[in-house]
């Protein structure tokens, strides 16, 4: 039997599939199937707890009892179906039906509680199944969900697909524009209180950071090394904007005369030159306590690998009596297919 044609016919059937597994319920109860070879087919299901040695033993002497080849370690139980190397793939699905439907049996008769609580928030009362990443010490399967929390990465996963469809120039203009009024602020307020505050400074990232968003740059890992950047720059014009507005202020200087002030300064008056070093080293040191401040903010926004592999999640999702649940407009599916 080959492995695209039990793939489909799983397909057919209305089972999530991927490469080489294939997703069903059986009495309500999920479980994964794996292609190992052209003779040989694996189900795996996932518990809720690790079952105890006792437990383990009367396990395996259930399926066993029933007939069936396999055992259970851990979190998981594992059977095999052997076929015969010409089993057309409907009769092997059936097979694989069978058995998994037997070895639900024979867990039950053993006190095995296949998994029921949803990995997402803990509770039962589970009505839906679906591929789960490996969470805490249980192992990635397909397992009983709650829709609802399903719902969740699936609005994850469109919200990547959104976040990919960006644009770098646009991003960097709202980027540049978020900074410079995160400096002005920060100018602002030092003139006004004669401080200068730390945690302000976490503005001048913020600024970049949200500029790049709202002008629509694409939201990847560009955008929190645009921001970082923008950060950087920030540092420098609230250094040299705090001289020009003493100048234009206090002065009255223009702008370009304040600019071949600081020049002049720089280039002839070494002791002006070392004042300005140093206030640039504190506004980096506040720019950079601002950047590890908001950094987790910058994170989940942009978070997109995570939240398509989060709509690769959803597309196993079937209710548990096996049909499709309700249509869900744009979600990502790169590596599950929905079946007919």
């Amino acid at each position: 039997m080959k492995s695209a044609d039990f793939i489909n016919e799983c397909a057919m059937r209305g089972m999530a599939t991927g490469q080489t597994a294939a997703f069903g319920t059986v009495n309500g109860v999920p479980f994964t199937v794996n292609v190992v070879t052209a003779k040989q087919l694996s189900i795996t299901f996932v518990l809720d707890r690790q079952i105890s040695a006792d437990e383990k033993t009367a396990m395996c002497n259930s399926l066993k009892f029933a007939g069936v080849n396999g055992g259970a370690n851990g979190y998981t139980v594992t059977v095999n179906v052997n076929v015969e190397k010409d089993t057309e793939a409907p009769a092997a699905v059936d097979a694989v039906f069978a058995v998994a439907n037997a070895a639900v049996d024979a867990g039950r008769r053993v006190g095995i509680s296949f998994g029921t609580v949803c990995p997402y928030c803990g509770r039962t009362d589970t009505d839906a199944v679906m591929y789960c990443e490996h969470r805490g010490a249980i192992p990635a399967g397909y397992r009983a969900v709650h829709t609802e929390c399903a719902n969740s990465l699936r609005n994850a996963a469109n919200e990547a697909k959104v976040n990919d469809e960006g644009n770098y120039f646009t991003g960097i203009i709202g980027a540049i524009i978020g900074m410079i009024l995160g400096v002005v602020l920060n100018v602002a307020v030092i003139f006004g209180t004669e401080r200068i505050y730390a945690m302000l400074c976490a503005l001048i990232p913020l600024g970049a950071f949200f500029g790049y968003k709202l002008l629509k740059g694409r939201m990847n890992s560009f955008a929190i090394v645009i921001s970082i950047i923008c950060a950087v720059l920030g540092a420098v014009a609230l250094t040299f904007g705090v001289d020009i507005a003493d100048s234009m202020i206090n002065y009255d200087y223009t702008f370009e005369e304040a600019i071949l002030l600081i020049q002049y300064g720089m280039a002839e008056i070494p002791e002006y030159a070392d004042a300005i070093r140093s206030s640039l080293l504190q506004d980096l040191l506040f720019v950079g306590l601002g950047v590890l401040c908001c950094i987790g903010v910058l994170r989940k926004n942009t978070n997109s690998g995570k939240a398509a592999y989060a709509g690769n999640l959803y597309a196993t999702l079937r209710m548990k009596d096996g049909s499709l649940p309700a249509p869900a407009a744009d979600t990502v599916d790169d590596t599950a297919s929905h079946g007919a």
